[in-house]
């Protein structure tokens, strides 16, 4: 497999396919900055705050608790996702 990497046509293959990439993602990148995108206000981090502002902070609709596997409970595997929701006026 080494050997298959190393070859220079496989290797130019490759660097092609990462240049057309790097093109690519840059005009997304330029589409989206061109836009009028509206600025985002973070909501604050307390109910108190929020209700100062008129505002009421979101609630979880229902928490979901994966089955861990065995293994990853012997390993004292654990993660945190983080979510970043964007929401209107309505609460679309």
């Amino acid at each position: 497999m080494l050997s298959e990497l190393s070859r220079l046509e496989l290797r130019r293959r490759f660097e092609l396919s990462v240049r057309r990439a790097q093109h690519d993602e840059r005009g997304e990148r330029e589409l989206t900055t061109d836009q009028q995108i509206p600025v985002i206000e973070e909501a604050p981090d307390d109910d108190r705050s929020a209700a100062a502002e008129g505002l009421r902070l979101p609630r979880p609709y229902r928490r979901l608790i994966p089955a861990y596997p065995e293994s990853a409970g012997q390993a004292e595997a654990e993660a945190t996702v983080d979510v970043l929701v964007d929401l209107d006026a309505s609460g679309e």
